[in-house]
């Protein structure tokens, strides 16, 4: 009896300190995970995980952007710029993307990602920020941006003329970079009509069909790589074959169209110097012998004043003479018309950078209105209408030559035709807008119409 009373007590002391022992184990689990939340090692008591704050924000830039990272309650940040999703390893390390630590240089086209870790070894959502950066064109101000790498255009090579019949042909070519390509055709060297590639390719064909028969087409090539890069071939021609004539099938290089004729050349008007005294005297009287207020009321508004608007040191009576004669003209220049009166002004502008204010300044422009060269003249202008005549003429203009230099004098400063030939004008037009892809509203655009359509030069 006392044995068994002994092994029970046994068993009741055993199984006591097995629950105090359980009870201490418990109690000191849970003295640990009270005190690791409560340190400073995991502590995520308001902390709000958000994705971190680039600086600047996203868009598009002109120049090189250094791109600072945030994120409140973050211990790391990690980020990529290759286009991979960042992670974070630990509270402190990155298993993909580089840890930040100071700005990010961003220098070309680029999708910045980026991820915040925190102290519980969790990342929060990843950013995802575009930086777009654009060469800016011209020069001059210092700074300025980084060149695109790529800044050559595509070469247009191997082309070759195949399948010719009465109402159709291929065209075929080669570049010598993947690009997208597209053929403009027509009757004439304005062209009128496109084909286009939908895909990069170094290799390309298009067959144009619904031609006319016996008729010469000319056609140009145009390519632009994936870098914005564009160039074009030169003005090439082919004849469609009589209506029931066989398909000419083999393949012909392309052929140069023959020598367009002159059109019509700018004919200088005559002027007197006393127009000039009559516009500078500002007295209305000198101009007509009617004055209709109602008019140069409606002209102001809708024609001068956005002309001088943004000149401030014009005094009233100075933009009362352009008024006077936008409404009035005088005896070489009635015949303009009081909207082109206003356009004469606006080239004169255009050209030279101020509003027309001295005798002299008025005598270039009745010289403008009147087809004759301006006394004045502005070089960096010139040089501006020789890249225009580059791009309508392909190729360089040859200033010794009349034609080529009346072409390059009537882009600079808007020389005005003294007969107008408003057929020769709108293939101009057409012809502007399939060379620089808009329509003409500057003053600068309508001068280089006058070139196209009046100078004499050509391809």
């Amino acid at each position: 009896m006392i044995k068994k009373s002994f092994h029970l007590l046994i068993v009741i002391l055993v199984l006591g300190l097995g629950f105090y022992a359980i009870n201490a184990m418990a109690s000191s689990v849970t003295g640990d995970l009270n005190t690791g939340l409560n340190s400073n090692g995991g502590n995520m008591d308001g902390v709000v995980v958000a994705a971190p704050t680039p600086s600047p924000a996203a868009g598009t830039y002109s120049s090189t952007q250094s791109v600072t990272l945030t994120a409140t309650g973050s211990t790391a940040i990690c980020y990529t710029t290759n286009g991979t999703t960042p992670a974070c390893a630990t509270s402190i390390t990155c298993t993909t993307g580089t840890k930040y630590s100071s700005a990010v240089s961003i220098s070309s086209t680029t999708t910045l990602k980026s991820i915040a870790c925190y102290n519980n070894d969790s990342g929060g959502p990843v950013a995802s920020t575009v930086y777009t950066i654009e060469s800016s064109g011209g020069g001059g101000g210092g700074g300025g941006s980084l060149p695109p790498s790529d800044t050559t255009a595509p070469t247009i090579s191997s082309i070759l003329v195949s399948n010719i019949s009465a109402t159709g042909s291929t065209i075929s070519w080669s570049s010598n970079e993947s690009s997208l390509t597209w053929l403009v055709y027509g009757t004439s060297f304005i062209y009128g009509s496109e084909s286009k590639s939908t895909g990069y390719s170094t290799t390309h064909s298009v067959t144009l069909t619904g031609l006319t028969a016996s008729t010469t087409y000319h056609y140009q090539l145009k390519g632009k790589d994936s870098t914005g890069n564009a160039g074009s071939s030169s003005d090439y021609v082919f004849t469609t074959l009589a209506a029931g004539a066989p398909v000419v099938v083999e393949p012909t290089p392309p052929t140069t169209p023959p020598a367009a004729p002159t059109p019509p050349t700018t004919v200088p008007g005559t002027y007197s110097l006393d127009e000039i005294t009559k516009v500078t005297g500002g007295n209305i009287s000198d101009l007509t012998a009617i004055r209709n207020e109602a008019l140069e009321t409606k002209l102001n508004s809708s024609l001068v004043t956005p002309l001088v608007k943004t000149f401030s040191t014009m005094t009233t009576d100075q933009k009362n003479i352009v008024l006077n004669f936008v409404t009035y003209g005088t005896d070489s220049t009635h015949i303009l018309g009081s909207g082109e009166r206003a356009g004469v002004v606006s080239s004169f502008i255009s050209a030279f950078g101020k509003p027309p204010v001295s005798d002299a300044d008025w005598s270039d422009v009745i010289k403008i209105a009147n087809g004759r060269w301006p006394s004045q003249t502005n070089a960096a202008k010139e040089a501006t209408a020789k890249v225009s005549f580059r791009s309508i003429y392909l190729r360089q203009p040859n200033m010794k030559d009349k034609y080529d230099n009346a072409a390059v004098t009537v882009m600079s400063y808007g020389l005005r035709p003294a007969l107008r030939n408003l057929k020769s004008e709108a293939i101009a037009i057409k012809t502007f807008r399939a060379i620089f892809g808009f329509a003409p509203t500057k003053a600068s655009s309508w001068d280089a119409v006058r070139a196209i359509a009046y100078s004499g030069a050509k391809r």
